[in-house]
């Protein structure tokens, strides 16, 4: 069996479809319980559980059959359990401003009684209906609206576990989203280290290969979930953020290793927006929060003035 972990808006779905439509590969997406069920329908397995279930169906079909998944237990919290069964382990990230702007675009469009205008997610926020989103100080800290919540959610989310997987996993074992889904070779790369355990231990009864067919078949079938407006430039998105949000992302990176984030993110190939470059990671994060405060309650209406400057041409 093989287990794929990433934290979602990585192209899960399209790669559990793509894997899927090998004659001799199920890819589960998004589930911790066997058989695959809504939330609450039937209980969370444990991570060795579920490899182990899943290596079950695989002598079950006497195997002719390899079964995986992705998108269900975040991390590395499934590693040991799948390499203990002998199975495979990759993760699949993508670059996180990216990232997080996609997952909060799906997020945006739950809620009740919030809608933007054009191709902007956070343009309710710059309104004047909005303005308690920003962060309040109380006896017990600073709080946050529930949108600012989850969207720190969501970039805790991304960077602890890109972070984590990047730093534990061989180079050739962490997936780049905007390779994976647009190069066949690399596709290809990906699907043999998934099914090279089985071919090693010649468990199969049958090869398992991305033939040419196969290939063209992944690639004409097109992507689920892709949302207008994600082609952005990486500087244009962060750009947009408001200057909470960019606070948060920030936040995000400190407590995952400031620098140590940084190089894990370069080592894969992704260059950070240039107003992150300037960061003094030492600060604490009570600082970061006084500045962000400050400058809010001096420029309210001034959200141009947090504008990154664009990086130079390489």
């Amino acid at each position: 069996m093989f287990y794929v972990s990433t934290f979602g808006g990585s192209a899960s779905a399209w790669f559990a479809m793509a894997m899927s439509l090998h004659p001799r590969i199920v890819c589960f997406h998004g589930s911790r319980s066997l058989p695959p069920a809504p939330p609450g329908e039937l209980a969370d397995l444990t991570p060795e559980e579920y490899a182990r279930g899943l290596h079950h169906m695989f002598a079950a079909c006497r195997r002719t059959t390899l079964f995986g998944a992705i998108h269900g237990f975040e991390g590395l919290s499934a590693k040991a359990a799948f390499e203990a069964e002998k199975g495979a382990f990759v993760a699949l990230v993508r670059h996180p401003v990216r990232r997080i702007h996609s997952l909060f675009h799906t997020y945006a469009a739950t809620v009740e009684n919030y809608a933007w205008t054009g191709d902007d997610p956070y343009s309710p926020l710059r309104g004047a209906r909005w303005q308690d989103v920003e962060p309040t100080v109380t006896r017990d800290g600073i709080g946050l609206h529930p949108i600012a919540e989850r969207f720190h959610q969501l970039c805790h989310g991304t960077v602890s576990g890109d972070v984590a997987c990047i730093a534990a996993l061989p180079f050739e074992d962490v997936l780049v989203q905007e390779r994976l889904t647009t190069d066949p070779e690399y596709f290809a790369r990906a699907f043999r280290r998934l099914v090279a355990p089985f071919h090693r231990a010649q468990a199969l009864a049958y090869a398992v290969e991305p033939d040419p067919d196969y290939l063209a078949a992944v690639f004409a079938a097109g992507r689920d979930n892709v949302r207008v407006g994600l082609h952005d430039p990486t500087e244009d998105i962060f750009a947009a953020w408001p200057p909470l949000f960019r606070t948060i992302f920030v936040l995000c990176l400190k407590a995952n290793g400031g620098a140590g984030a940084f190089e894990a993110y370069h080592r894969i190939g992704y260059r950070l927006p240039a107003e992150l470059y300037n960061v003094d990671y030492a600060r604490t994060a009570r600082g970061l929060w006084a500045g962000v405060l400050g400058r809010i309650e001096a420029q309210r209406l001034d959200d141009s003035a947090y504008a990154p400057t664009p990086p130079e041409e390489d």
